[in-house]
Protein backbone atom coordinates (compact mmCIF):
# COMPACT_ATOMS: atom_id res chain seq x y z
CA UNK A 1 0.00 0.00 0.00
CA UNK A 2 2.88 2.34 0.72
CA UNK A 3 4.29 1.84 -2.78
CA UNK A 4 0.92 2.73 -4.32
CA UNK A 5 0.72 5.91 -2.25
CA UNK A 6 4.25 6.87 -3.29
CA UNK A 7 3.45 6.19 -6.96
CA UNK A 8 0.24 8.21 -6.76
CA UNK A 9 2.05 11.11 -5.10
CA UNK A 10 4.75 11.00 -7.78
CA UNK A 11 2.14 11.12 -10.55
CA UNK A 12 0.29 13.99 -8.89
CA UNK A 13 3.47 16.02 -8.40
CA UNK A 14 4.44 15.36 -12.03
CA UNK A 15 1.01 16.40 -13.27
CA UNK A 16 1.12 19.55 -11.16
CA UNK A 17 4.58 20.41 -12.44
CA UNK A 18 3.46 19.84 -16.04
CA UNK A 19 0.43 22.10 -15.52
CA UNK A 20 2.59 24.82 -13.97
CA UNK A 21 5.09 24.71 -16.83
CA UNK A 22 2.25 24.77 -19.38
CA UNK A 23 0.89 27.88 -17.65
CA UNK A 24 4.31 29.54 -17.71
CA UNK A 25 4.69 28.81 -21.42
CA UNK A 26 1.17 29.93 -22.35
CA UNK A 27 0.74 33.06 -20.24
CA UNK A 28 3.11 35.32 -22.25
CA UNK A 29 1.36 34.39 -25.50
CA UNK A 30 -2.03 35.27 -24.02
CA UNK A 31 -0.75 38.66 -22.95
CA UNK A 32 0.98 39.38 -26.27
CA UNK A 33 -1.95 38.19 -28.39
CA UNK A 34 -4.53 40.22 -26.49
CA UNK A 35 -2.28 43.27 -26.56
CA UNK A 36 -1.17 43.24 -30.22
CA UNK A 37 -3.39 41.14 -32.47
CA UNK A 38 -6.78 42.86 -31.89
CA UNK A 39 -5.18 46.25 -32.50
CA UNK A 40 -3.16 45.30 -35.60
CA UNK A 41 -5.34 42.71 -37.37
CA UNK A 42 -8.79 43.45 -35.85
CA UNK A 43 -9.08 39.87 -34.58
CA UNK A 44 -10.83 39.05 -31.30
CA UNK A 45 -9.10 38.52 -28.00
CA UNK A 46 -8.64 34.90 -26.95
CA UNK A 47 -8.50 33.20 -23.60
CA UNK A 48 -5.95 30.94 -21.94
CA UNK A 49 -7.32 27.61 -23.19
CA UNK A 50 -7.51 28.84 -26.79
CA UNK A 51 -3.86 29.91 -26.68
CA UNK A 52 -2.89 26.58 -25.11
CA UNK A 53 -4.69 24.79 -27.95
CA UNK A 54 -2.95 26.91 -30.58
CA UNK A 55 0.46 26.24 -29.03
CA UNK A 56 -0.29 22.52 -28.79
CA UNK A 57 -1.40 22.39 -32.42
CA UNK A 58 1.65 24.31 -33.64
CA UNK A 59 3.91 22.08 -31.60
CA UNK A 60 2.38 18.94 -33.07
CA UNK A 61 2.48 20.23 -36.64
CA UNK A 62 6.04 21.52 -36.54
CA UNK A 63 7.67 18.78 -34.48
CA UNK A 64 10.73 17.29 -36.09
CA UNK A 65 12.70 14.25 -35.14
CA UNK A 66 16.40 14.82 -35.53
CA UNK A 67 18.71 12.00 -34.52
CA UNK A 68 22.41 12.72 -34.34
CA UNK A 69 24.67 9.72 -34.41
CA UNK A 70 28.36 9.97 -33.71
CA UNK A 71 29.14 6.47 -34.94
CA UNK A 72 31.76 6.16 -37.65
Amino acid sequence: MLNFARLLLTWLVGLGLWAFLAFLATFPFVILWNWLVPEIFSLPQIDFLQVFGILLLVGLLTRTHVKVSLEA
